[in-house]
């Protein structure tokens, strides 16, 4: 289901070097794109619900585009305390660092230049993390009366995430593989954005 929210489309899957400025097809992972033919939406958040045995784990990015970001665990469990993280404050329509949600669009939108570079970089860490968090999880909910790990565990891997990103971040901008005019975004797409940007009133 993570790599599902996070398909681009055949295009995409034949192209390694596949950029998120072109005719988006049945994509189910969208790019705020422009012109005719092209997508005007922007995937803003992905969710994928792990339900049975009278337990649910909710599998969140509470971010934008999934594949820069990490699917992280909510647990919901009958009779026990809900593990619910610190999403911090809401996000409105500008940029906030200190919201969730705009802290990793920072890094998404930093990304859009050179989308496949960027993304190279960090794309098998970020499925490693998914891997050891799904195994950290399955190992709470087999031994009874964890609740209180379990609430311990979710804020650990969410600030986990939270420092993931500012790496990767950090990383993303000053690695000279980001720098690859094959796979840059065209003119009009980056016009788009930077318009998008300024309405935000953030720079990358």
């Amino acid at each position: 289901m993570f790599s599902a929210l996070r398909d681009h489309g055949a295009q995409a899957a034949r192209d390694h070097r596949w950029r998120p400025d072109g005719v988006m097809g049945g994509a189910i992972c969208a790019h705020a794109s422009w012109g005719p033919q092209r997508r005007f939406g922007q995937t803003s958040a992905s969710w994928v619900a792990e339900l049975g045995n009278g337990k649910a784990v909710h599998w969140l990015t509470a971010s934008s585009a999934p594949e820069t970001s990490l699917f992280k665990p909510v647990l919901f469990g009958s009779g026990e305390k809900t593990a619910l993280p610190d999403f911090g404050p809401a996000p409105g329509d500008q940029y906030d660092p200190g919201t969730l949600w705009w802290r990793h669009e920072r890094l998404h939108r930093a990304m859009l230049e050179d989308y496949a570079g960027p993304l190279a970089l960090f794309r098998d860490e970020r499925d490693q993390l998914e891997r050891a968090f799904l195994a950290r999880v399955v190992g709470v909910l087999r031994k009874p009366g964890n609740a209180g790990r379990a609430e311990e565990m979710i804020a650990e891997m969410w600030q986990d995430v939270r420092l993931v990103e500012d790496r990767w971040y950090a990383r993303g901008r000053h690695n000279p593989v980001v720098i690859n005019r094959m796979n840059q975004t065209s003119e009009p797409y980056k016009m788009h954005w930077l318009r998008l940007n300024r309405i935000a009133r953030m720079g990358k």
